[in-house]
């Protein structure tokens, strides 16, 4: 999850700062896309770190090996199963 978020980050950074997208806030949220420089563009850069984000996050969890299922004992098998009974 980290590493997906990571690289959905720095696709929005290195987006936003070749579109030579300004920021005069400090802050972020809806509240200063007026304040945007290159508001379409800034947008257009979250998406795709987004999308990139989306499919790493679908990738790497399609990539996890399930837990083995633990296989029961049986008294053939183990002769200690028969004396803790």
């Amino acid at each position: 999850m980290i590493p997906a978020a990571m690289a959905g980050g720095a696709v929005t950074g290195a987006l936003s700062m070749a579109f030579g997208c300004t920021l005069r806030a400090p802050h972020g949220g809806v509240f200063v896309i007026p304040l945007l420089g290159n508001p379409a563009l800034y947008l257009l850069a979250i998406a795709a770190g987004t999308v990139v984000t989306t499919a790493l996050v679908i990738l790497l969890k399609g990539m996890r090996k399930p837990a083995p299922t633990p296989t029961p004992v049986t008294a053939e098998e183990d002769p200690k199963v028969l004396a803790a009974a």
